[in-house]
């Protein structure tokens, strides 16, 4: 049996993840989320076996010893808004606990952004990263608290996992472009499409990142002090055009009907670096490869999650107040 405790149980990418555990017999799983959210998740996993959850009100407080006693893998999706020096704390004395406490596997879920603006077009694990925004900044040096001083004096297997741009049922990271697309100024909406026609989007489906997480939960060779990128970028759809035109499969988008004009790549370079981006090269592509070669399986087709997501979308929408 092995007994599982989930920081950041109530993130997206936990409750997904959640739902595949639950099911498992071999699984013991404890769930550590903030009180403000115990109402909502003792309502959605009432009367579930095998399954304890814990509600802090504070990261810093509270004892994370006992809370690992007898647990043997973390999978951490905590990130504290807006404090770096929070999210430092919390993760040296999680490190520190897990050490203490012989847990076996800590799996931490970091991001893609982390590797800021780089000119190659096909990142892997060997890329330097450079991060650029707050948030990046933060979530890199968590990754070197986790893998900093991580000898074979203990016994601690530390993984992380950079998800690239993170998209699902329940989740935000394409509202914005559908919104953007339905509602917005239609010329601005045609610049767009002639800007970033065939810009690769780095989208990697939540269900492909809950499938990686489970791999490296349930790989049984050590992965000590590994990082593993994972991403649907080898997807030739996983492009701004393919998305424009799944997304107007389901939705009335408001752009000029006027076929799109190429504008050269060179150009979005310069515009993205104006206006601060963290990536600025449209042809970056984040690679899996490594994680493959460690004999991670997947199913999942980012097309049809792609499609399942829109048609989730368009049906909260279409049950709210807002108008197509």
């Amino acid at each position: 049996m092995n007994n599982v405790i989930i920081f950041g149980a109530n993130s997206f990418v936990g409750s997904h993840l959640i739902e595949r555990l639950i099911v498992r017999s071999d699984i013991s799983l404890t769930l550590v989320a903030r009180v403000t959210s115990q109402k909502q998740l003792e309502e959605k996993y009432k009367n579930i076996p095998r399954l304890n959850m814990v509600f802090l009100n504070n990261f810093f407080l509270d004892d994370l010893k006992n809370l690992l006693i007898s647990k043997n893998i973390i999978i951490n999706l905590l990130y504290i808004e807006d404090s770096i020096d929070d999210n430092l704390n919390f993760s040296r004395r999680l490190k520190v606990a897990a050490i203490t406490n012989g847990v076996r596997k800590l799996i931490h879920i970091s991001t893609a952004d982390i590797i800021g603006r780089n000119s190659d077009n096909n990142i892997n694990e060997l890329i330097s990263p450079k991060p650029l925004s707050s948030y990046a900044v933060s979530k890199f040096k968590i990754e070197q608290e986790f893998l900093n001083n991580n000898n074979d004096d203990n016994l601690l297997d530390v993984v992380i996992l950079r998800p690239t741009a993170i998209f699902g049922v329940g989740g935000k990271n394409m509202n914005k472009i559908i919104s953007d697309l339905c509602f917005g100024n239609k010329f601005i909406n045609y610049i767009k499409l002639c800007l970033y026609s065939n810009r690769n989007l780095n989208l990697v489906s939540v269900e492909k990142v809950v499938d990686a997480c489970i791999f490296l939960m349930d790989i049984k060779i050590k992965v000590r002090n590994q990082i593993f990128f994972i991403s649907d970028d080898d997807s030739n759809n996983n492009n701004f055009s393919f998305v424009v035109a799944a997304i107007s499969s389901s939705f009335p988008i408001n752009i000029i009907k006027i076929f799109p004009i190429y504008i050269p790549i060179m150009i979005l370079k310069f515009l993205l670096f104006i206006l601060g981006k963290n990536n600025i090269n449209p042809l970056s592509s984040y690679s899996s490869s490594k994680l493959y070669s460690y004999g991670f399986t997947t199913s999942q087709n980012f097309e049809k999650n792609l499609q399942k997501y829109i048609i989730s979308y368009h049906s909260i929408l279409s049950s709210s107040s807002m108008k197509f």
